[in-house]
């Protein structure tokens, strides 16, 4: 015996493929074009370009493309331009992993034995609250970059640092992997690790990141902080070799952090 067939809603005259059509919904009713007309339900893709399905029985009419809508309508939404965000509100991951604008032009420093350098961009932005001055910030640098390559027999050419302000991380690495293609090992250090903490701490941060590059060239399967990249991390920082959770992490804690400027002034000394 066959199943009973479904009483079919009958439609408003006028809602047919093509017809212009209010939706009165409750909340917000709104107005699209007739896409598809079935047994249970009407297609219909709005102004706003989504698309609706909605049942026959649906309160609908036939309107005219630029009839006003029925209800309260929503207010505009005004858009008005954005003044640069100063300071810390600066995105960290925005597409210039520099974090806003970048004033003034890149400094390239020599490394020691003069074959490679390095890049620093954006960095008189954070000029003033970095405790270290950038030829000592380059020193650190280049001295963790010498450690990493005699340890993992890699090289690190193509260095790019970013100055960029941040709440959260140290450090950032950005595209790690592609460095034997693209010659470009780029890096982002925060003003919260070149304002509040030593020489050390910023060694630390940068073997950190340089791992990132190194693990992805030579060991491309896996993820970050796994056991690998703790592995050769803790053949260039004894923290991490004594305790893994200072793999994944900044956990030096009060040990490294500046008290003032004069701590700094002292270190440069």
């Amino acid at each position: 015996m066959p199943a009973p067939s479904r009483p079919v809603a009958p439609l408003s005259a006028g809602i047919v493929v093509g017809a212009t059509v209010i939706v009165r919904r409750p909340q917000r009713p709104f107005r699209g074009v007739v896409t598809r007309v079935n047994d249970r339900s009407v297609s219909i893709r709005g102004e706003d370009g989504r698309r609706w399905r909605v049942p026959r029985s649906f309160p609908m009419a036939p309107a005219a493309p630029g009839a006003p809508l029925p209800g309260p309508q929503p207010r505009p939404r005004i858009r008005r331009p954005t003044p640069p965000l100063p300071g810390r509100k600066e995105a960290f991951r925005r597409g210039a992993p520099g974090g806003g604008s970048r004033r003034g032009q890149p400094v390239v420093l020599a490394r020691r034995g003069g074959r490679e350098s390095i890049r620093y961009r954006n960095f008189d932005a954070l000029a003033k609250i970095s405790a270290h001055p950038l030829r000592k910030l380059h020193a650190i640098i280049d001295q963790a970059a010498a450690k990493c390559e005699k340890t993992w027999h890699w090289k690190a050419s193509g260095l790019i640092f970013d100055f960029a302000w941040s709440t959260r991380v140290m450090g950032r690495s950005y595209r790690c992997g592609t460095g034997r293609q693209t010659g470009i090992r780029r890096i982002a250090l925060s003003d919260l690790l070149i304002g509040r903490y030593d020489g050390w701490s910023v060694g630390r941060v940068v073997m950190h990141e340089l791992c990132h590059h190194y693990r992805k060239e030579t060991f491309p399967h896996g993820t970050s902080h796994d056991r690998i990249f703790c592995r050769e991390l803790g053949r260039v920082d004894p923290l991490v070799a004594a305790n893994r959770r200072q793999c994944a992490r900044f956990r030096q804690g009060e040990q490294g952090k500046l008290k003032g400027r004069r701590a700094a002034s002292r270190e440069e000394s």
